[in-house]
Parts: structure tokens; C-alpha cells; sequence
């Protein structure tokens, strides 16, 4: 169960920091921050290695998903209840695509 719960959490919040502006627009100036600009279609573009791992969600889950293994194993209780809310917002957005198309 807890490499379930990891990896929503893991593909949730990747999906947060890569395509989703947040509260506060936190994760659009966090890209802002590593390089990522837009072009005039609104398509993210990559002026450095670091702004490139930010218009990826593939690339940026590898690096996160690093981070979450060596934390859970450092850690694991912390980690599990952390990475908790996020698997389940994970499932709550599958269970809304496959419900509402």
C-alpha cells in the first residue's frame, strides 16, 4: 500500500510543480524562477537543464520520485503522512476524469 500511496503522491505533486499555477500562482513563479518562459502559443519553453525538468512531468517525477524513496527510507511514518493528502487528491482527480470524461 505504501508504494501506492508514493507514487500518486509522487505523480501528484509533479503535476503541480510542471502544469498547474497553484495558490498564490506558488508553482508558476517557482518555474518563473527556474527558467521556464512561454511562448506566444503559451507553450512552455526551456533556457537552461533546470527549466527543462519543469516542462516535464516524466522528468520531474524521476527526480522527485528520488527524493521521496530516500526520504521514505530515512523517515518513513513522516513521509507517508505527507505524501498522504497528495495520493489521495491523486485519486479524487482519476476518479473525476473517469466520471465526468
Amino acid at each position: 500500500m505504501d508504494i501506492i500511496i508514493l507514487s500518486l503522491a509522487t505523480w501528484r505533486i509533479s503535476n503541480l510543480f510542471v502544469n498547474e499555477d497553484g495558490p498564490f500562482m506558488m508553482f508558476a513563479k517557482i518555474r518563473e524562477l527556474a527558467g521556464v518562459v512561454y511562448s506566444p502559443m503559451s507553450e512552455p519553453l526551456a533556457d537552461n537543464e533546470l527549466a527543462k525538468l519543469f516542462t516535464c512531468v516524466w522528468c520531474f517525477s524521476i527526480w522527485l520520485g528520488l527524493i521521496v524513496a530516500v526520504a521514505y527510507y530515512l523517515h518513513p511514518i513522516y513521509v507517508y503522512w505527507i505524501c498522504l493528502p497528495f495520493a489521495l487528491s491523486a485519486v479524487a482527480i482519476a476518479l473525476d476524469r473517469w466520471v465526468n470524461g
